[in-house]
């Protein structure tokens, strides 16, 4: 019994041995199986049972004596702590980058926000507006209006169409959904020049559908084969021509299906967009998006129009991250000193390699930080959208605006607080001076490289002979300090 009982209070030993530090636990072991044999052998006037007990007692001591060890020893170990290194720096921004581009990739309305291809319009198109209503509704062109502009020569316009979104049932999916539609010109998607999912939108003197990519999918299953099936589109019956990809349409008014159809087949009345497509050498009349130009009627009378520019609506997120950033840049230097200070008062001077190591290591964080403000802003604005939404382009310009600002900020102040040699962030603040001895002796905050390699002086106030944060490299004899 006492036999098993030894051998359970050795194997207890060893497994509280891994506790302690690798490289003393083999003495840590042995100096407590030598004092469990004395605590065995001291009390021979106790019995047995009390002397196992006690060696128990003994052995669970070791605990926290092992634990009390790792700390110790662990604190002044000369590894760098993984939280303050160069690669949980760049750890980090890279898993931030790599969520955003995950999420950028599951989600639809970024999918589709994302790739400008889908509604890049062709260059020179214009929404037109009756100068009268201005200040109406964008939607002011009567349909009788555009048939005699459709039917005249123009001056500025090489192409017309027109399209007005009304709500009304469509069957033939299996359901009857009651959807907005725009009733279009035959021409309308010609004109625009946007491709399809599947299909064609070529002009044709019979009505077809145009299905979005969101309707095919939830109310006819993603059908492959449902070019030139027959729906109901109110009360009349149509054959599907192509589907819309998804995010395609940036123009006014919500619409989830397109019913184009010649220009003298769509129902007089009310009033709807008409899209046109300047000239070449029209073009110069647009400034600011706008203008006031003329158009002709069927017996050459002009009509004064306002026409507005979309190229904003089809510009993509870059628009939005490329002045953000640049404004970014411009103000960081009044926030933040980008003009670091290397200056060393040591006579010890830094390899070519260690340079390179530390130029590449700054680039990186740039690199991943310019990537972070790129797709993070556009997730959180477009992750909840459909279509094209005005207030999600704000939304991306004041995020990547912010986190501009901050993350280049930051950049330049972990940069300058990492030792040139190892690249582990300094720590250890203290205050080191007087404020009243300024001008006699430095005053300011000391930080130390815990590998022994550098201090860092900060200066509480820039004078005319320590204006600049400071490197100092320690040599070899301070390294008994920063040791095992």
């Amino acid at each position: 019994m006492n036999r098993f009982l030894a051998a359970a209070e050795d194997r207890l030993l060893c497994a509280i041995a891994l506790l302690a530090p690798s490289d003393r636990r083999a003495e840590w072991l042995r100096e407590w199986r030598s004092e469990l044999w004395h605590v065995c052998r001291c009390d021979h006037r106790s019995t047995a049972g009390s002397v196992d007990l006690t060696s128990l007692r003994f052995c669970l001591g070791a605990l926290p004596d092992a634990l009390e060890m790792r700390r110790i020893f662990g604190a002044g170990s000369t590894r760098a702590p993984i939280h303050r290194s160069a690669s949980y720096c760049l750890l980090i921004l890279a898993v931030i980058l790599a969520a955003s581009w995950a999420f950028a990739l599951y989600s639809r309305p970024v999918i589709a926000e994302r790739h400008t291809e889908r509604y890049a319009v062709r260059p020179g198109l214009v929404l037109i507006l009756n100068a009268h209503a201005a200040s109406g509704p964008m939607n002011s062109i009567p349909v009788e209006i555009y048939r005699k502009w459709a039917g005249a020569r123009q001056r500025y316009f090489d192409g017309l169409a027109f399209y007005r979104v009304e709500r009304t049932v469509l069957a033939g999916g299996g359901r009857a959904v009651d959807l907005p539609i725009a009733h279009s010109s035959s021409q309308f998607f010609s004109l625009l020049g946007l491709p399809m999912e599947i299909g064609s939108a070529a002009p044709s003197s019979e009505p077809r559908l145009i299905l979005s990519d969101l309707i095919w999918r939830r109310d006819f299953n993603a059908d492959p084969h449902i070019l030139g099936r027959t729906v109901r589109v109110g009360e009349r019956l149509v054959s599907v021509a192509a589907v819309l990809p998804d995010g395609s349409w940036r123009l006014p008014g919500e619409a989830e299906a397109w019913l184009l159809e010649p220009d003298n087949a769509i129902s007089s009345g009310g009033t709807g967009y008409v899209v046109a497509r300047l000239k070449p050498d029209s073009w110069y009349a647009i400034r600011n998006s706008a203008a006031n130009i003329a158009a002709c009627d069927a017996k050459g009378n002009e009509q004064n129009l306002w026409v507005f520019s979309f190229s904003e609506r089809t510009d993509g997120p870059w628009r939005d991250y490329f002045v953000p950033v640049f404004l970014a840049l411009l103000v960081l230097p009044g926030l933040s000193s980008v003009f670091l200070s290397d200056k060393a008062v040591s006579t010890i001077r830094l390899s070519w390699s260690l340079t390179v190591v530390r130029c590449a290591f700054g680039a990186a964080k740039i690199a991943m930080i310019l990537g972070i403000v790129y797709i993070l802003p556009v997730d959180l604005a477009y992750c909840s959208t459909s279509g094209f939404a005005p207030a999600a382009s704000c939304v991306q310009f004041l995020l990547t605006l912010t986190l501009s600002i901050f993350g280049f900020c930051w950049t330049v102040d972990d940069q300058r607080k990492r030792c040139p040699v190892c690249l582990r962030r300094v720590t250890h603040p203290a205050r080191v001076g007087i404020a009243s001895r300024t001008f006699l002796a430095w005053n300011g905050t000391e930080l130390m490289c815990t590998g022994g390699h550098t201090l860092l002086y900060i200066p509480a106030a820039p004078t005319s002979w320590f204006y600049a944060p400071r490197w100092v490299y320690l040599d070899s004899s301070w390294k008994f300090l920063f040791a095992a």
